[in-house]
């Protein structure tokens, strides 16, 4: 069985914060490419991304509660339909046990 490895929690008190950030940055961009943009630029970049994963949250959000109102309107409709049929096998064993009960 092989071991699965977990990734770093950013709750463990020995997490390296630091050392995952320059992790990140050597799997997906080389923090080298920007020694020579500006202070404003990367303030300008930083505000873009953080701006672009608010955006993301609220899409995700939005998606969600649409989620959630379809599988309560599902569920309404099970619930509905599931009383309909108890009605009508209520009625249905009534009308047979009153049939019986003539013979």
């Amino acid at each position: 069985k092989k071991s699965k490895v977990l990734p770093p929690s950013f709750w463990d008190v020995d997490f390296n914060s630091l050392g995952f950030v320059e992790e990140q940055f050597v799997k997906y961009g080389d923090p080298a490419s920007f020694s020579q943009t500006t202070s404003e630029d990367l303030r300008e970049m930083s505000l873009g991304y953080q701006l672009k994963g608010t955006m993301l949250s609220y899409l995700l959000s939005t998606r969600q509660e649409q989620e959630l109102i379809e599988a309560k309107n599902k569920m309404k409709t099970v619930d509905d339909n599931l009383g309909s049929i108890e009605k009508e096998y209520s009625a249905t064993k009534e009308k047979l046990e009153k049939e019986i009960k003539e013979l």
